[in-house]
Order: C-alpha cells, then structure tokens, then sequence
C-alpha cells in the first residue's frame, strides 16, 4: 500500500481445464474500490513462486515470478506498474548470461523511482547460485549478474531476501549451508545506484540457521534479523 491508500494485491487462480496456477492482480483506489482483475502472464506453465514490492511514496510496484518446469534463461518474469499508466508488458528478468537452470527463491523491491532490483536462487547444473538484476520502469532488465562465487562441493546459497532505498540502493542477503564449515552462515551483497554490484561479503558466521530477512529505510539504514542454533 502507498501513502494514498492505493494498494496491489496478486494471487494464483486455477486454469480451467488445467492443473496450472496463473497469476492475477487488482488494484484497490480509496475512491473506487478494487478494479476487475487482471491476467498478469499467459504461460501455459505453472506459476510457482511470486514476489510484489511497492514504492509507499508514489505508488509504482513490481510484480516478479518463476514459471513451473521452466529451465530456460527466461524462467524468471516481472511486470512493473504505475498508477498513471499501468501495467508494463511481461519482461524475462534473467538474461543470456544466466545459467539454463530452475530459477527459485526470488525477492525483488523497488525505488521512488520505479526501478527494481532483484535477487534469486538458480541452479547452474551443480548447486544453486544467487544472481540479481536491475529492472527500469519501463520494464526492461538488464544483465543479470552473479553475486557470489563460493563454488564449494556440497554448498548451497539460497533464501536471498532485499531491501530497496527510495534513492536505488539495494542490499541482499542470503543463506548458505553445505559446504566449508568456515564459509556457512549469512552472507550479503549490496547494489549502489550508478555503480552497480559490488562483492559479496561474509555477514554472520553460524553452521546452523534459519533464513534472514532484510528492512531498509529512507536514508539505506538496513536492519537484519536471523534464526541461529
């Protein structure tokens, strides 16, 4: 919900005749209600996973999403929205740089501005990876870049979680395990609004764990909570 009281809602709905899942959305005005409701995608794939993030001051949002059986370098969807034109056109959020593999876990935020900044875990072919991107309000992404490079037998990085600046800056942080004892634990990135990715960092140290999640505030003041054994 923005400062207006506008809000987004998405949800999944069953495609008649189908065992599918397809994503839908609404848009609520205190003045009007809830507008009729929208097909956001047209696969004839299972939608799976889906994250929603909107800017509380002007009231753009970004929808993204991972299609079922879906290994290609386009498993990964977004559309932006904004109040004064609606909705953009359904862009792939992974690029040709991605590896073809099952894209999960994703989360994704946006700016004042209407640019998104977005994280998930995909699987290369030997053990899951986080990579990220950078979506403008047009809709259009970028190049999909890496965020970490720890390629150690076993180890597993997922659970990423962001948070979004009104200015553009972002900071992920995610969850790796498996692995070099050392090495597990909570790791983070941080993307800074003109620059780009900078290099992962080793956030906390623990072999045992639940997932982190992430707040930031106007000024890119970030706060972190964790579950640790």
């Amino acid at each position: 919900m923005d400062a207006s009281g506008r809000a987004l809602a998405v949800w999944f709905t069953l495609e008649p005749g189908t065992p599918n899942d397809n994503l839908m959305a609404s848009r609520f005005d205190p003045g009007t209600g809830w507008s009729a409701p929208v097909a956001l995608e047209a696969s004839p794939r299972d939608v799976v996973n889906v994250d929603l993030a909107m800017d509380p001051a002007s009231g753009r949002a970004v929808v993204m999403w991972t299609q079922g059986s879906d290994t290609s370098v386009s498993a990964a969807w977004a559309r932006h929205f904004d109040p004064a034109s609606g909705w953009t056109a359904t862009q792939p959020v992974l690029s040709a740089g991605t590896p073809a593999g099952r894209a999960d876990e994703i989360t994704v935020g946006i700016d004042a501005q209407g640019n998104a900044v977005a994280a998930w875990s995909q699987l290369d072919g030997t053990r899951f990876s986080i990579w990220g991107n950078r979506g403008m309000p047009t809709g259009v992404w970028g190049s999909a870049q890496l965020l970490e490079t720890m390629d150690e037998l076993g180890r597993v990085d997922g659970n990423p979680r962001i948070a979004v600046a009104p200015q553009g800056h972002a900071t992920v942080v995610w969850q790796a395990s498996g692995g070099t004892v050392a090495n597990r634990g909570t790791w983070t990135n941080r993307y800074t609004a003109g620059a780009g990715w900078g290099t992962a960092s080793h956030l906390v140290t623990v072999s045992g764990g639940s997932a982190p999640d992430i707040a930031m505030d106007v000024n890119g003041n970030a706060v972190m909570v964790w579950g640790q054994i």
